[in-house]
């Protein structure tokens, strides 16, 4: 009991003395600042860009016009229910053991295959009607492999990453900043690609 009402006395003196600090614009501008906020924002806006928002967003559009057999609901509740799971229970289990960096390179990879398997099925179904029948199963496969290579790092991991490496006398005008790059972000594909 008295390790706890240590570690809570701690805790409540780093508050007050961060709390006393103001910050300026000098302190965002420092190296050791600057360095940690660029790759937060890197991570975030290329997260962003990855093309899964709109992909999720639209999945019932992507699968009509993919023209496939199954029904769109039920392929976009497929897709949800795989992106619920994945996002629940898989990085939780693989961050701490295979590491951010290693996480990174597998989700963008997975990504890749995942939107050149939708990419190819598009360009094989406009030059041949019969395969498009016969590869009707790799919309939902191909998305569904995007949306799981995201969930296991381009997703959670931004944020992991951003409250480790930003200094904590920063960490809320960072979080700001963040916040207003991810608006600006979702703006302007909003303007360009919508």
């Amino acid at each position: 009991m008295t390790w706890f009402l240590f570690l809570c006395s701690q805790i409540q003196s780093s508050v007050k003395q961060s709390t006393m600090q103001s910050n300026n614009i000098r302190d965002l501008l420092r190296p050791s600042v600057l360095k940690p906020i660029g790759v937060s924002l890197s991570l975030v806006v290329f997260g962003q860009m990855s093309g899964v928002n709109g992909v999720s967003l639209y999945t019932v559009s992507v699968f009509q016009s993919a023209g496939t057999e199954m029904d769109p609901g039920l392929a976009s509740i497929i897709f949800g229910g795989c992106q619920l799971l994945t996002v629940l229970f898989v990085p939780t289990i693989f961050i701490e053991t295979l590491g951010r960096k290693t996480l990174l390179v597998i989700s963008q990879l997975t990504m890749v295959v995942g939107f050149a398997a939708f990419g190819t099925y598009f360009y094989l179904s406009m030059e041949n009607e019969e395969l498009k029948t016969s590869l009707s199963w790799l919309p939902l496969t191909s998305l569904v492999v995007v949306i799981v290579g995201y969930n296991i790092g381009m997703g959670p991991i931004p944020w992991v990453i951003t409250s480790e490496i930003i200094p904590f006398r920063v960490k809320g005008e960072e979080y700001s900043i963040e916040k207003v790059a991810r608006f600006i972000d979702s703006y302007l594909h909003f303007v360009f690609c919508c």
